[in-house]
């Protein structure tokens, strides 16, 4: 039943938008149990971040699919979400089909490391 929204290919310095993705998550979904910010390339300075947020009360059935990608789409990052239970991943990349594709992805470290 757990879930990670993951926000990919936040550009550096942007503090600001990081913030504003917790506030949102909090309003939208509650508080994560976990939530993780990390540079892609750790001591690279101009590196993209990525956000993870972790539910481990939520499914794929509560999510907002709508706002998530129209929340990818404004910001212009990329925003995965990960079922933990099924193993499968949800990916909405703002600057190719801007739709939601499914993933049958296997267990992927990142997401499982949250838990």
């Amino acid at each position: 039943m757990p879930i990670t929204i993951h926000i990919n290919s936040i550009p550096a310095g942007s503090e600001d938008l990081m913030e504003n993705f917790d506030v949102q998550m909090d309003d939208s979904y509650g508080q994560p149990d976990q939530t993780l910010c990390k540079q892609e390339d750790e001591g690279v300075e101009d590196s993209m971040w990525d956000c993870y947020y972790h539910y481990s009360d939520l499914s794929f059935d509560d999510v907002d699919w709508d706002y998530l990608g129209l929340l990818g789409e404004e910001n212009e990052v990329y925003v995965l979400v990960y079922d933990h239970q099924a193993k499968t991943r949800k990916g909405f990349w703002y600057d190719e089909d801007a739709e939601w594709i499914e993933q049958n992805s296997g267990e992927i470290a990142d997401y499982e490391s949250l838990v």
